[in-house]
């Protein structure tokens, strides 16, 4: 039997997030096994599809707080990897996905 988790954490983003950082999250999504969401006010998205993940963090200001939602397994280290690819800039993933 699964254990899943449920977690969340707020991110500042300081700066504009690249187009490989995009993708490096999108991959992380499509792989984990669960779901990865991030809000702001109303919006939601499910970080799985690029394009709304792309018009996401276009429409982000500076200084602009995003808050992650993860349910799934390993729901920490999920929340961890997406804030490592978007405070470090950091595009290598430090764990392998199962």
């Amino acid at each position: 039997m699964q254990k899943y988790e449920i977690g969340s954490s707020e991110l500042s983003i300081q700066k504009q997030i690249t187009l490989p950082q995009l993708m490096c999250i999108a991959q992380y999504a499509k792989n984990f096994n669960g779901t990865i969401k991030l809000v702001r006010n109303t919006q939601e998205i499910n970080v799985k599809d690029i394009s709304s993940l792309t018009a996401f963090f276009l429409t982000l200001g500076t200084d602009a707080h995003v808050k992650v939602l993860v349910k799934g397994e390993n729901a920490q280290e999920a929340i961890e990897q997406i804030e490592t690819i978007c405070l470090t800039e950091n595009t290598e993933l430090t764990t392998s996905m199962s």
